[in-house]
Parts: structure tokens; sequence; C-alpha cells
């Protein structure tokens, strides 16, 4: 039997059962996160479970995982970890910080064709 994890809500059933090579496939066995948290009786990855931002006097609840390499060169102060958990101040901030980067990027990979 094929295990198919979809990180997605509930309401994505409906999108998987438009798929008929997926849908009617009788080997194949779909969970979204809802499903998979009961069926395997935990939780999948750190921020769903509550980690709390890297950033050194932050406590508050992160919503995004990004490398540490990206984040202090953004100027944001973080332990000594090789991912950063920032809560949602702080990745609101890193991405004004890296916004030039991330142009120039995106435009090295359109040219890049």
């Amino acid at each position: 039997m094929t295990l198919i994890y979809i990180h997605a809500p509930s309401a994505a059933r409906t999108t998987i059962a438009a798929i008929p090579s997926i849908a009617e496939s009788r080997t194949t066995k779909i969970y979204t996160h809802a499903t998979y948290e009961l069926v395997r009786g935990f939780t999948l990855g750190r921020i769903e479970k509550g980690e709390k931002c890297s950033v050194l006097g932050c406590g508050n609840v992160a919503v995004r995982s990004i490398g540490a390499g990206k984040v202090t060169s953004a100027g944001l102060k973080i332990g000594s970890e090789k991912r950063a958990y920032l809560c949602k101040e702080h990745y609101k901030e890193f991405k004004k910080a890296t916004r030039k980067e991330r142009t120039l990027e995106r435009w090295r990979q359109r040219d890049s064709y």
C-alpha cells in the first residue's frame, strides 16, 4: 500500500477526489494533516508542536522555520542552532531585510532559462 501524506486542511480531500488516478486507486491511502494525526497519534514538525521563536529575547510561538545562516545574515540575533524558528513579527522583519536579495535571485533564475 502506498501512503500519500498531504499537508493540507481537510477540505483538500475533495480536491484529491477529483483526480481519478489517485482517488480510484485501491493501493493508495490518502491522509490529510488532520487525519494523519488521528491515525499515527502524533503531530509532525516542530512548528505544530509549539516551538518558540529563536530570536533572542522573544518568546512568541513560531510560524516559520528558516536556515540559521540566512537569518543571521538578515541581522536577527539567534542562538547557535541549525534552524531558526521565527514568529510572525520576526518573519516579517526577515522578509523586509532580505527583499533585495530575493528579488535579485528571482532575476537570476529567470535569466538562466
